[in-house]
């Protein structure tokens, strides 16, 4: 059985929880906003739209049966609501993968998170530098350096990291309670903290080799909430990360094992084809294969960058 299988079936409720906050961008943003603030349907489409307010109900609704969302109270009737009930809600996680859950995802996802986070940090970042506010207060901080670390300072550096963002979260909760006393209003702030690992020499590769992917117009969230959804497609881009793979190759490794007909691995394949994270990279013809033609497709990484690093693939994600 293969070493990524065992470790998606372990996470598998967690991976799909995660699959129905992504398989919607409108829920994602949902629970962040919700993470941060109670709101109401209502509220939330006044502010961030999301079509009519039915649909934005049906949406939370589809969070809170997943225990994405938790009922805090309900207002009304009366006021501006007139005979109607408005019922505020708030998040009880974000939706990201914890560590056991990103240790077992095969490279090329872990590369598509991080690619696509690395994305939305630079044009937040370029956000707060087109606005000014970047610079706008005097404690602003912006700092980097390079460590030597050995296995252990290197577990310590990712603790304190983890512990760093735990602690702001509090904070942001004692922000909340103070402005109820102080008036005060709440602000916007970004906090981005990165620890990763140099390479060693220019041109290191580690991990493998994957196929420049296409540029795809289909949300991140939505691409991967389909491989998050089926833990068989998960294990494809497994073995489409250790090398190239075909149907009839995958279906004589796991087809038997997992009770898997070929059109079930091929509609998969096909899928995950459609959604950007497959490439067809060779087809033989001949011998066992008697006329017809076997397809090898292997697991795509973001589209190569230019000399001056701009990107010109699509938004691909971190946990």
């Amino acid at each position: 059985m293969g070493r990524v299988w065992i470790g998606v079936r372990e996470r598998v409720e967690h991976l799909r929880r995660l699959a129905v906050v992504f398989a919607v961008p409108i829920r994602l943003k949902i629970v962040t906003e919700l993470y941060q603030r109670e709101m109401s349907p209502k509220q939330f489409h006044d502010e961030f739209g999301g079509g009519s307010i039915s649909r934005v109900a049906k949406h939370f609704e589809r969070l809170r049966e997943t225990g994405w969302l938790r009922q805090m109270w309900t207002e009304g009737p009366g006021g501006k609501r007139r005979g109607g009930i408005e019922t505020i809600y708030r998040a009880t996680e974000l939706a990201f993968c914890d560590r056991p859950t990103w240790a077992a995802l095969p490279h090329s996802i872990k590369v598509a998170f991080s690619w696509n986070t690395f994305k939305e940090i630079a044009e937040q970042f370029r956000g707060a530098l087109e606005a000014s506010t970047l610079q706008s207060r005097p404690d602003r901080r912006l700092t980097g350096t390079r460590l030597l670390l050995d296995q252990e300072g290197w577990t310590r550096v990712a603790d304190a990291v983890g512990q760093e963002f735990a602690a702001q979260f509090e904070e942001q909760e004692d922000a909340r309670r103070r402005v109820g006393q102080t008036g005060e209003e709440l602000f916007r702030a970004g906090s981005m903290l990165l620890a990763f690992e140099l390479p060693i020499s220019e041109g290191f590769q580690f991990g493998p080799m994957l196929v420049a992917g296409d540029e795809q117009m289909i949300p991140f969230p939505v691409r991967v909430s389909k491989i998050f959804d089926d833990e068989i497609c998960m294990q494809i881009m497994d073995e489409a990360n250790r090398g190239d793979v075909s149907i009839p190759t995958f279906y004589a490794k796991y087809g038997k094992r997992f009770d898997l007909n070929k059109n079930k691995i091929r509609r998969r394949f096909h899928k995950l084809v459609e959604y950007g994270w497959l490439k067809v990279v060779d087809q033989k013809t001949g011998g066992r294969r008697r006329g017809a033609t076997e397809y090898f497709y292997r697991a795509t990484g973001p589209q190569p960058t230019t000399k001056t690093g701009t990107a010109r693939g699509p938004r691909c994600p971190v946990p």
